[in-house]
């Protein structure tokens, strides 16, 4: 992902977590350490629902309800916003979640998503 967003100069915040700990982090020319903030909050929704955020904010936007007052969820921790991806091994065991900032967040979410899909492909 950091390879891909590096050489497209995406200016996004890349977070990769195991469980609720982060073991990668990095934050490319032109993204803030704002956008480490939004990685967190989004990967939050991904820890909490075992779904990507931005399948968290459709479904939030498709039945009409506000999704932080809906899950009793503060905004300073929880954000529905694409960009953030379960990583799950076979069977369904969630094991962590990568989450991406910087760009509007469908294309936060295309990023992580075409890069996962080439990882599983290769």
């Amino acid at each position: 992902i950091r390879q891909r967003a590096a050489s497209q100069e995406l200016p996004v915040a890349i977070e990769i977590r195991h469980g609720t700990d982060v073991v990668f982090a990095t934050l490319l020319p032109g993204a803030t350490i704002d956008n480490f903030g939004w990685t967190r909050r989004k990967c939050a929704v991904v820890h909490r629902f075992h779904r990507s955020s931005l399948q968290v904010r459709l479904e939030s936007e498709l039945k009409g309800y506000d999704f932080n007052t809906r899950f009793g969820l503060p905004t300073s921790d929880y954000v529905a916003s694409g960009g953030a991806f379960p990583l799950t091994i076979r069977g369904g065991t969630l094991i962590g979640a990568v989450g991406v900032s910087g760009l509007p967040d469908v294309e936060d979410h295309k990023l992580v998503t075409l890069c996962l899909t080439e990882m599983l492909a290769g």
